[in-house]
């Protein structure tokens, strides 16, 4: 058959719908194949005029063949059975009349089609269906020539079609749930809020369902957002109606999965367009939908909404199944590539005798190299830059696929036309990831700030990553959890800080290059400079430490020594070294000389300052690896730098001179509400600098000539590029669901014990199929104890703690919380249980709610005694930065987190009118909280109190304070009965004793205008019951006391802890309006940070990160 033409006709046509855009591609295929081709339908809107003809344009002639495109019933068909020329029937579904509205034509049109399909098969010399489900039905109608061929996916197309990322901008603080269709019944949306309802019970991170698409029913419409109002979903739906291709593609680029509920598809566009963004597509398995999905995606097998949030939860929890199932879209879709998509029609013709003008090339058989695209900045001097653009260098030189994708954390942008031409090579592999067709297999990210929302790829991974202190953002966490595979950390030091605040996915330390440093010519500087020369390069943020720097170096030098301080740094917000170094000449004039260079500095003049100086200083705070420093020994200098911090991986007392630090509260402009880094000790950085100019040369050899065959071994990109592929590989061969442990949690528990109830708040993120409760005999129990806890330990000092470890053998637990108490146990009993279980590879996590050193009797109880089997713990917990630093005097730092101790979410304060329908109106409470022993100080509040009273008959005490199972607490409640009678204050204080229900509590101390907790002087490190406090919404006021330094920016603070100071300072707050407002602002902030349910999934995500290394061997070492 000699056929010149093949034209489409559909009796409708509208931008965006998926039978539209199916014609413009099949044409597309057509002109490819040498065919003629134009589209004609009977109602042409304007926006499509220019591509569609009207049928009234039809003039069919001799070697003409028509493609009859079919999804509904249509009425203008005379022409169709007067035509003469060949047709082929391409046939779209048509949906059973049973699943559409009432309302309108389209059931008529429904009937009408059906029957239309079955009339018009023996006109036909062929037929389409764009699946495999309405190919079936093309057989049952007795179609001859039936060929599958989905001739609706343009992949091209779709992935190179531009988006708007400014639609989806506030989408990026949730999991996205996406559906793409009609508003209609058939679609099912209702159920989707059923899905997302159930979800958000088994998520630790916000769930959001995303809707798009136009309304078939408004009826069912109404339904949905009645639903939504049920189910209390208003702010986790956004019902976002029939968008443009620039929103569609950038809702795809935002989604973590697609889900789809619905009763009938035809062919399922939405599922191919989310499979070619990788996004995971979660189906009903009915209708077409388990054809169109092939191997790709998960298929529900009916439509249970609990089912489809259990899949939907395993798929975001388990990076390794989102993986698998990546891969088995990637297949899927191979199916639709427009290559085999023209080969497969061309074969197709041809099985009609229809020869192709074109014919198209065969099939490429070769397997394409794994594409990595790096992602990020790379044309500039930016240290970001520098890293992306070498590690591409190398990566490529490796015989990597790579590309270069300039990008920062606001979106993409157009890299520098100089640079480029200037460096033909990223030129190239910046080309590679501009005329990508597909999504990468590695998609290797690093920007500021670390966006990682939109990351199409089969691995998603943030590379070379640094951090410089404890603390990192909540957000961060939760974005690196919900949208990576991998992290590829700077150093050792990144990787623990990153795991320590709840980041679960595996991780690398890959290091970073300085060898390019090698290859520059450098530049000698023209400074005037003495004859040694100290050199510190920085940006002279306060975490660089040049404030310890210039102190330590006026303390180690004159002006009249032949030595200068070379500070190569730049302008920046956090740069006041000008200022530092002006107020120490002023203070001393003979402050040793300081050659400071702030400006931007070329490659070529920063080697010229390392080749022009004598040694390195880097008294730094914190890194995340000190690039620097590696420099400088890379040149031959002695670095002397802070002994904790990211350059510890390659800086030790046999590469560099180590400076002694103490922990303290991080400074930085990040303000992390609860972040320790390393404040370095000047006096030993004086002395270090002292004996480094005082050295030999061949006593500084010692060290720098070591120091170099490190950097040259270990800290080359040629080597960062091997470690990456070795991560990437490693990760490939994981398993596709994580390793997730039993625990056991050794605890008091169920009982009056500040401990137990610890426990009880932090453990709610584990369910009772997971941990087991490991608590103490002989106690006095609050109520019956659940399935899950076995008493199998006393607190005798005779306790050996054997038939603990015995039960934790015999249930399989492997990793132990173990909560330390110096009453519990004996420390050799402890040791004991610990080495026990790391023997057996139990993980260990001990939490202490007090370091320093106790007297027992006349007996020193220290856990320096036991520091051994500490070093071989996995975690150690502390809530202080004293406790870091006692811990660290035991030589133990590896293992130690600091952890913030929680608290319950903030209660609203109550209303005017709430106030006084408890009959408050008019009082003012000042309320103390907390177990009754003589150092919570509540003696001292009562004889404050009394002073305030007389002047201020408004005034009323409230002591909830219980008993405390000892002694001690009866004897302090007989001698504050007795105070408050000689008071005469009786009348005035409401003293409860009795152990209440924490929500009544809560609900007492929601009265008080101000919470106070007078404690005298303790050796505990934190306090659980000043949280509770907090949690009550009220102002809290604390006495000037260590044990209070965690709780710095949520409490009010008192002048001293005798009377007379709690009386001023109450008296002040009582009247300060201002400063209660301020401090409540800040209080809220500070709670959001460490509410219980997000400490608790923070140590079930350091669990279960320790237990699922990159590599096997990584968990033992």
């Amino acid at each position: 058959m000699r056929i010149k033409a093949i034209h489409q006709y559909s009796p409708s046509c509208a931008p965006g719908d998926g039978v539209t855009n199916g014609m413009f591609f099949t044409r597309r295929l057509l002109r490819e194949l040498g065919f003629e081709s134009e589209i004609y339908s009977d109602y042409v809107p304007e926006p499509l005029a220019a591509e569609v003809k009207t049928l009234g344009q039809f003039k069919p002639q001799q070697g003409d063949l028509l493609f009859m495109h079919h999804s509904l019933g249509q009425d203008n068909v005379a022409w169709l059975d007067n035509l003469t020329i060949p047709k082929v029937m391409v046939y779209h579904n048509i949906t059973p009349v049973h699943l559409l509205p009432v309302e309108g034509e389209v059931r008529r049109l429904s009937v009408l089609g059906r029957q239309q399909l079955v009339q018009w098969a023996p006109d036909y010399i062929g037929a389409i269906g764009d699946s495999e489900y309405n190919s079936m039905e093309l057989r049952e109608a007795n179609y001859r020539n039936i060929e599958t061929i989905p001739l609706l996916v343009d992949a091209d197309m779709i992935r190179h079609s531009p988006w708007d990322p400014a639609s989806v901008a506030s989408l990026h603080d949730a999991i996205n749930l996406l559906f793409i269709g009609r508003v209609c019944e058939n679609k099912r949306q209702l159920d989707l809020l059923e899905v997302l309802a159930e979800l958000q019970h088994y998520s630790d991170q916000p769930v959001r369902l995303i809707l798009a698409g136009g309304i078939s029913s408004n009826t069912y419409q109404e339904q949905i957002y009645a639903r939504i109002r049920e189910l209390n979903l208003e702010g986790s739906v956004l019902i976002a109606g029939k968008v443009p291709n620039e929103t569609l593609f950038a809702l795809y680029r935002v989604a973590d999965a697609f889900v789809c509920m619905s009763e009938h598809e035809g062919f399922g566009m939405p599922l191919i367009e989310s499979m070619l963004f990788d996004v995971p597509v979660v189906a009903r398995g009915i209708s077409s939908i388990p054809y169109t999905m092939g191997e790709g995606g998960l298929i529900l097998k009916n439509g249970d909404p609990r089912e489809a949030a259990t899949v939907l939860h395993t798929l975001f929890t388990e990076p390794g199944l989102r993986r698998r199932v990546i891969d088995g879209q990637r297949r899927n879709v191979e199916r639709f590539d427009s290559d085999h998509l023209r080969r497969q029609l061309a074969d197709y013709l041809a099985k009609l005798d229809i020869a192709c003008p074109k014919p198209p090339a065969p099939a490429d058989t070769a397997a394409p190299k794994p594409y990595l695209q790096i992602e990020g900045p790379f044309d500039s001097s930016y240290s970001l830059a520098i890293v992306n653009r070498e590690l591409g260098r190398a990566l490529s030189a490796r015989g990597n696929d790579v590309g270069l994708r300039s990008m920062e954390g606001n979106g993409d942008f157009k890299p520098g036309d100089a640079f480029l031409a200037a460096n033909p090579d990223c030129a190239a592999m910046a080309r590679r990831a501009t005329d990508a067709h597909v999504p990468p297999d590695v998609a290797l990210r690093f920007c500021y700030p670390p966006t990682v929302s939109d990351m199409p790829g089969r691995m998603r991974v943030v590379h070379s990553y640094g951090w410089e202190e404890t603390g990192f953002p909540t957000e961060y966490v939760n974005a690196f959890n919900r949208k990576l595979d991998l992290v590829t950390v700077l150093s050792g030091e990144v990787e623990k800080i990153l795991r320590d605040n709840g980041v679960r996915i595996p991780m690398a330390v890959t290091g970073g290059g300085v060898d390019h440093l090698l290859k520059v010519k450098p530049q000698a500087p023209d400074l005037k400079m003495k004859g040694f020369r100290f050199l510190h390069v920085s940006s002279c943020f306060p975490r660089k430490g040049v404030d310890a720097l210039l102190a330590a170096y006026g303390k180690a030098f004159r002006q009249s020594d032949d030595v200068s301080l070379v500070i190569k740094t730049f302008p920046n917000p956090h740069n006041d070294v000008e200022q530092q170094l002006a107020r120490l000449r002023k203070q001393d004039p003979q402050y040793p000389d300081v050659v400071l260079v702030n400006r931007d500095c070329t490659q070529e003049e920063l080697v010229g300052l390392y080749q022009a100086c004598h040694a390195f200083v880097a008294p730094s705070r914190g890194e995340g690896l000190g690039l620097p420093m590696a420099e400088a020994m890379l040149f031959n200098l002695p670095v002397i730098t802070t002994a904790w911090g990211g350059q510890t991986d390659f800086c030790d007392d046999t590469t560099a001179w180590m400076c002694d630090f103490q922990f303290a509260r991080a400074e930085t402009h990040l303000a992390m509400a609860h972040s320790v880094w390393a404040d370095p000790d000047v006096d030993h950085l004086a002395r270090l600098m002292s004996d480094v100019h005082g050295a030999s040369n061949e006593e500084r050899r010692k060290r720098t000539v070591p120091a170099r065959e490190r950097v040259l071994r270990d800290y080359t990109w040629d080597r960062v590029a091997e470690r990456t592929e070795e991560a990437i590989t490693a990760l490939a061969a994981q398993p596709v669901f994580r390793r997730e442990d039993q625990i056991g949690w050794v605890s008091t528990w169920n009982t009056r014990c500040g401990i137990a109830t610890y426990t009880a708040f932090l453990s709610v993120a584990l369910t009772s199929d997971r941990v087991t409760i490991l608590a103490n005999r002989n106690v006095e129990k609050l109520g019956d104890d659940g399935n899950n806890v076995i008493r199998c330990w006393s607190t005798e000092r005779s306790e050996t703690l054997d038939d603990l470890y015995d039960t934790v053998i015999a249930r399989g637990l492997r990793a132990v919380v173990l909560q330390f108490n110096y009453s519990f146990f004996t420390l050799p009993a402890m040791s004991r249980l610990i080495h026990r279980l790391k023997d057996v590879g139990v993980a260990v996590h001990c939490f202490f709610h007090s370091t320093r050193d106790v007297m027992h009797g006349d007996q020193l109880l220290s856990l320096s005694s036991i520091a051994d089997a500490l070093a071989r713990a996995d975690r150690l917990y502390v809530h202080g930065v004293q406790d870091m630093n006692v811990l660290k005097g035991f030589g133990l730092v590896r293992n130690v987190v600091f952890f913030p101790h929680g608290v319950l979410p903030m209660l609203p304060a109550l209303t005017q009118e709430e106030r006084a329908g408890r009959g408050l109106e008019g009082k003012k409470i000042i309320a103390a909280y907390g177990f009754l022993l003589p150092h919570k100080g509540i003696r001292q509040l009562i004889q404050a109190f009394a002073k305030l009273a007389k002047g201020n008959p408004s005034l009323h005490l409230l002591l909830l304070n219980s008993l405390y199972p000892y002694i001690d607490s009866e004897v302090e409640k007989q001698e504050c009965e007795k105070l408050i009678a000689d008071l005469g204050i009786g009348n005035r204080v409401t003293f409860i004793t009795d152990f209440l229900p924490e929500a009544e509590c809560l609900a007492r101390l929601q009265t008080a205008d101000l919470i106070v907790y007078p404690y005298q002087h303790t050796q505990e490190s934190a306090s659980g019951a000043v949280r509770i406090g907090i949690a009550a919404g009220r102002p809290v006021a604390v006495t000037p006391l260590p044990i209070f330094d965690d709780v710095a920016g949520a409490v009010h603070v008192l002048p001293g802890t005798e009377p007379d100071a709690l009386a001023s300072g109450i008296k002040r707050l009582l009247e300060d309006h201002a400063e209660i407002s301020r401090q409540t602002a800040k209080t809220q902030q500070w709670v959001a940070a460490r509410e219980w349910a997000l400490l608790s999934v923070r140590l079930l995500n350091i669990i279960d990160g320790l237990a699922n290394p990159l590599t096997p061997d990584a968990r033992n070492a």
